[in-house]
C-alpha cells in the first residue's frame, strides 16, 4: 500500500508547518530561486523533523552552490528514522567539493535503505562521483542506490574512481547509474564495470552509458557483469549513440547467455553500427537464458536488414519461457511486408502474453 506524502511547494509554508509531526514529506521547490538564507532555513528545519521516515526534495534549477547544499543536507542526521531519501538537485552549481560534503552528510544517516540522488548537469567533474559515493559504504542498511550524473564531464578517470567507490558498497541489492554524455570511453567503461562485479549481492542493475564514446571493447567489459554477478535477475543496459558494432554485440551475447539467473532484460543499442550478424548473435544468446521471461530490445537506427531481423526473432522465439517481448526496430533496412512473417515466428511460443514490434522509431522504446 502506497503512503501519501505531505507536499509543500513554497518554502515558507513548510517552515511554518508543525515540523515534528512530519513522517512522509515531499518538498517541491523546483525553480523557486531559494536564496542563501532560505537554504540555511531549510536545512535548520530538519533538526526538528525527528519523526521523518521518508523525504523527497526537488531543488533543481535553484542556483545552489556547494555552501548552500551543505547547509541543506548537513542537518539531515537529526532525522534518525529516515529510511527513504530522494534528493533532486540537478542543474545547479555543485562541484566536486559539494559532492564530497553531500556524501559525508548522508553517511551519518544510519537507517537509510533507499537513496536517490539527481546531480545531472552540475560541475562535479572527475572527482565528484567518487567523492559522493565513497562515504556511502558507511550506510550499512543501504539496499537501493540511484545516482544520476549525466553531463558532468566525468571522463575516463572519473568513471574508474566511481567504480572503485561502488565496489565498497557490498550490501547494495539495487543499483541505478545514469552516466550519459560524460566521455568515459572504453577504458572508463572497463574500470567502472569491473568494479561493479564486486557487488555480489546485486539483484537489479540499471546502467545508462549512452553517448560516451564506447566501442566494441567497452560493451564487452560491460557484458562481463552478466556472467560474474550471479544473483542478477534484472538488467537494464543503455548504450545508445556509441560506436558499437557486430563484434561488440557478439561478445555481449556470449556473456548474457552465462547469466543463468536473468529474468528481465532491457537492452538499448539505439544509433550504433549493429548489422545482421550482431542482431543474429544477440537473438541466439537470448534463446539460451533459461529463466528469462521478459525482454525489451531497442536496435533502432542501426544497419540491420530483413535477414538480420528475421534471424533475431527466430532465435528469440525458441525461448519458450518468454512472456513479454518488445522489439524496437525502426530506422533499419527492413521491408514493411516482413511484419507478418515475423509474427508467425512467435505463434508457437506457448507462454507469450505480450508482443510488440515497432518498425518505426518510437519514443516509448527509450529505456533507463
Amino acid at each position: 500500500m502506497s503512503i501519501k506524502k505531505i507536499k509543500y511547494e513554497q518554502l515558507n509554508d513548510f517552515l511554518s508547518s508543525e515540523l515534528i509531526h512530519h513522517e512522509f514529506l515531499h518538498l517541491d521547490f523546483i525553480k523557486n530561486t531559494i536564496d542563501q538564507q532560505g537554504q540555511s532555513q531549510l536545512g535548520s528545519s530538519f533538526t526538528n523533523c525527528i519523526n521523518l521516515k521518508s523525504l523527497e526534495i526537488d531543488l533543481e534549477f535553484n542556483k545552489i552552490n556547494d555552501l548552500g547544499l551543505s547547509a541543506i543536507v548537513k542537518p539531515l542526521y537529526h532525522c534518525k528514522n529516515i529510511s527513504n531519501l530522494e534528493l533532486y538537485i540537478g542543474s545547479n552549481n555543485i562541484t566536486a567539493e559539494g559532492a564530497l560534503q553531500l556524501g559525508n552528510s548522508l553517511s551519518k544517516c544510519d537507517n537509510l535503505q533507499t537513496l536517490i540522488i539527481q546531480l545531472a548537469r552540475n560541475k562535479i567533474g572527475v572527482h565528484g562521483p567518487s567523492n559522493l559515493v565513497s562515504s556511502l559504504a558507511e550506510c550499512k542498511n543501504l539496499l537501493s542506490l540511484t545516482v544520476y550524473l549525466g553531463s558532468n564531464s566525468i571522463g575516463q578517470q572519473g568513471a574508474i574512481d566511481l567504480g572503485i567507490a561502488l565496489s565498497r558498497c557490498k550490501q547494495i541489492q539495487t543499483l541505478f547509474l545514469q552516466l550519459s554524455n560524460n566521455k568515459i570511453g572504453d577504458a572508463g567503461c572497463q574500470g567502472l564495470c569491473s568494479q561493479i562485479q564486486s557487488c555480489q549481492n546485486l539483484r537489479k542493475l540499471t546502467l545508462n552509458l549512452q553517448q560516451n564514446n564506447i566501442g566494441n571493447q567497452g560493451i564487452s567489459f560491460a557484458g562481463n557483469i552478466f556472467s560474474t554477478c550471479s544473483n542478477l535477475s534484472t538488467i537494464k543496459l543503455n548504450m545508445d549513440k556509441n560506436n558499437i558494432g557486430d563484434q561488440g554485440i557478439q561478445e555481449l551475447g556470449n556473456q548474457i547467455q552465462n547469466c543463468k539467473s536473468l529474468q528481465i532484460l532491457e537492452l538499448s543499442i539505439y544509433s550504433n553500427n549493429v548489422g545482421d550478424l550482431g542482431s543474429e548473435c544477440l537473438g541466439t544468446a537470448l534463446s539460451y537464458c533459461p529463466k528469462l521471461i521478459g525482454i525489451k530490445i531497442d536496435l533502432e537506427s542501426n544497419d540491420i536488414n530483413n535477414q538480420g531481423i528475421f534471424r533475431l526473432v527466430a532465435a528469440i522465439s525458441k525461448n519458450q519461457n518468454l512472456s513479454t517481448i518488445i522489439l524496437c526496430l525502426g530506422g533499419n533496412k527492413i521491408d514493411p511486408q516482413s511484419e507478418k512473417q515475423l509474427l508467425k515466428l512467435t505463434l508457437k511460443m506457448t507462454n507469450l502474453i505480450k508482443l510488440i514490434l515497432y518498425f518505426t522509431e518510437e519514443k516509448s522504446c527509450n529505456t533507463c
